[in-house]
């Protein structure tokens, strides 16, 4: 028996999984909220930002406890509790 070889599946980008998930495709830019775009803007930049300068931490490992750190982060974001804004912090460290 004879296999066919598959074509590789194609892989999507944040972005374009962001597009589906809110289906801002099938909208224009004026129909999104200003959350949206800032979020599809931030994705993009990323995206592009990766592809030109590529991963700085590409074969690095992470250290257990900066990786505790950031779990707890990610909890508290999903959980709603953001950090400070640039501004409070410019403010707390006294350059506001």
């Amino acid at each position: 028996m004879q296999t066919k070889n598959r074509a590789p599946k194609p892989t999507t980008t944040p972005t374009q999984q962001l597009l589906h998930h809110q289906k801002v495709s099938e909208r224009f830019v004026k129909d999104l909220t200003v959350d949206q775009l800032q979020t599809l803007i931030r994705i993009t930049v990323e995206e592009l930002l990766l592809e030109f300068l590529g991963d700085p931490d590409k074969g690095l490992t992470l250290r257990a406890e900066v990786k505790e750190q950031l779990i707890q982060q990610q909890q508290q974001r999903l959980a709603g509790r953001r950090g400070l804004s640039s501004n409070e912090l410019m403010e707390e460290l006294g350059l506001d």
